[in-house]
């Protein structure tokens, strides 16, 4: 009994050939169109000597091909890599020389510098080139597969250097895509998928990149589910063509990242009240990077018939938690998830935390977990652990578990400062700043200080014709006084018209951390005592 992606894609398609399964740039096709169509492909990469053991990298935009190349990738036994489209060369070397594909198919605009990346040993085709193969390659049986065939995703780097992570079919389905059974308990057998196929089929806009793993898992589990897919077809993301193809084509899924995508795409609502008509939306799913609350109720007044569904997970674990948000239920500066029965927050000897005991530990996730990264690296094999027969990954999140069981998130362990003794969870700090009407995003790091080690510091992203006089240090300080204690109250803030993101969309946390040294490096700021200093007892960065 193999829980294989192909094999399970099979199934489905089998079951609702004619049902509409992708809409992209004009094009409409169905199950059977794309069964036939990847099956072609495959049988392409299997004639120019692909096939297990191989893997093929895409650097695509959200296209019809994207979804092809990957099932096609699937159906051959190959390994299918993400390759993030804003890379520069030498961001796209440090990837494929790691990855070492055969293959790489990518847009015509980005074929020349993935090649140079890639080397000469490696075939580059784009996706014209792709059909021609497809077109010409032979029928081939569909053949026996395994759940051991393995999926690699690479992270957004936000550690300074991109990472693969090993999945097995089976566990990514189980850990990511639902299991075959969306909101429900798992199919028990590959053949159980098509009794949960929709019997109404949904239409899921994915608004991020197919490249990104929460843009790639939401679409592959609304085809497991037999929805329809619907893809700008564009080479980026532009808030006003998603929301015409969400008005034009009827959806009822919007998947994004973060306030990444939400703030541009509540920008253009705003800008251009009752424009598109968005009566069909269901769902905004998001995953991948924080929501901020005050996105996602900005979301529930534009689409009063939708509800917010926030997840929590990471390329290392998989979808892990939820948070569901209606009208009226957005609370709180810190988000608290619902998470899934096999994940736990410990503490440093792994023992889970009480609920309700107020205690701050990390999140882990046992059991259906990847099998490694792909470079063998010492930092790195900390991430994945073997515990009393059990598979662990360990996050790097901080978390504490409510008495109601729900695990309100704290941020990455790395990104803990520790000013004068005191403990500041950075994602608190930024909650509370996002909460003033002129703050569009912004990121809290810490600075060296002599006296107290490290100093609380904020990067804002300013509302466009904000007065920075409203987001002077003193302003932002007594706006977060009253939901802050003092020694977690930003002892600098520097404005900027944009924070500075990575390739993912993600905020570039270390780019800020430079920004907030060099603004204070530039005002000739002593790293000690400044003049509003804590007094010498106790002997904390409080007011």
């Amino acid at each position: 009994m193999a829980f294989n992606l192909a094999d399970l894609f099979e199934r489905v398609a089998d079951a609702v050939g004619e049902r509409e399964a992708i809409v992209s740039a004009g094009v409409r096709q169905t199950y059977r169109d794309l069964d036939r169509r990847a099956a072609g492909l495959a049988a392409a990469m299997g004639a120019a000597g692909l096939g297990p053991g191989h893997s093929v990298a895409l650097a695509l935009g959200n296209r019809v091909e994207c979804v092809e190349v990957v099932l096609a990738a699937f159906k051959a036994g190959a390994v299918p890599v993400n390759l993030n489209r804003q890379f520069v060369l030498e961001e796209l070397r440090a990837v494929l020389d790691d990855a070492r594909p055969s293959l790489v198919v990518a847009d015509p605009e980005r074929a020349e510098l993935v090649g140079l990346a890639a080397g000469p040993s490696c075939q580059v085709w784009s996706p014209g080139a792709a059909h021609e193969a497809r077109a010409t390659g032979p029928a081939q049986p569909r053949r026996e597969r395994s759940g051991d065939d393995e999926y690699i995703i690479y992270t957004s780097g936000t550690s300074g250097r991109p990472r693969g992570v090993v999945w097995r079919h089976e566990d990514l389905f189980f850990a990511a895509l639902g299991g075959g059974n969306l909101g429900g308990a798992p199919i028990g057998s590959p053949a159980e998928i098509v009794a949960h196929v929709a019997p109404h089929p949904g239409r899921t806009l994915i608004a991020s990149p197919l490249t990104h793993g929460t843009a790639q898992w939401a679409a592959l589990a609304a085809l497991l589910g037999g929805n329809t897919l619907l893809l700008s077809g564009t080479p980026g993301f532009d808030a006003e063509v998603v929301l015409d193809l969400a008005a034009g084509e009827r959806a009822s899924h919007l998947v994004l990242v973060g306030d990444a995508y939400a703030i541009p795409l509540l920008e253009a609502l705003d800008a251009h009240p009752g424009r598109w008509d968005l009566d069909g939306l269901v769902v905004v799913a998001s995953g991948g990077a924080p929501l901020s609350s005050d996105g996602a109720a900005r979301l529930l007044e534009h689409l009063p018939g939708a509800l917010v569904s926030d997840g929590y997970g990471s390329s290392e674990s998989g979808g892990q938690g939820r948070r569901v948000l209606v009208p009226g239920s957005v609370g709180g500066s810190l988000p608290a998830f619902q998470m899934s029965s096999d994940t736990r927050v410990v503490d440093e000897e792994w023992r889970e935390l009480t609920p309700g005991s107020d205690q701050v530990g990390q999140i882990v996730r046992v059991g259906r977990v990847p099998l490694r990264y792909t470079a063998d690296r010492p930092g790195d094999r900390a991430a994945f652990a073997t515990r009393a027969g059990e598979r662990w990954v360990l996050t790097d999140d901080l978390g504490r578990v409510e008495a109601d069981g729900t695990v309100t998130l704290l941020g990455r362990r790395a990104r803990v400062i520790n000013t004068g003794g005191e403990k500041v969870h950075p994602a608190e700090v930024e909650a509370v700043l996002r909460t003033h009407p002129g703050v569009r995003d912004v990121v809290v790091v810490g600075v060296a200080d002599l006296r107290f080690g490290e100093a609380v510091a904020a990067v804002v992203e300013a509302v466009r014709g904000e007065s920075p006089a409203r987001l002077e240090r003193d302003a932002l300080r007594a706006h977060c006084r009253p939901m802050l204690a003092p020694f977690k109250l930003p002892r600098s803030v520097v404005v900027v018209d944009r924070l500075d993101r990575l390739a993912s969309g993600k905020i570039d946390v270390a780019a800020a951390r430079a920004r907030a040294e060099e603004a204070g490096a530039a005002r000739g700021d002593e790293p000690a005592a400044g003049p509003d200093a804590a007094p010498a007892a106790p002997a904390s960065p409080s007011e």
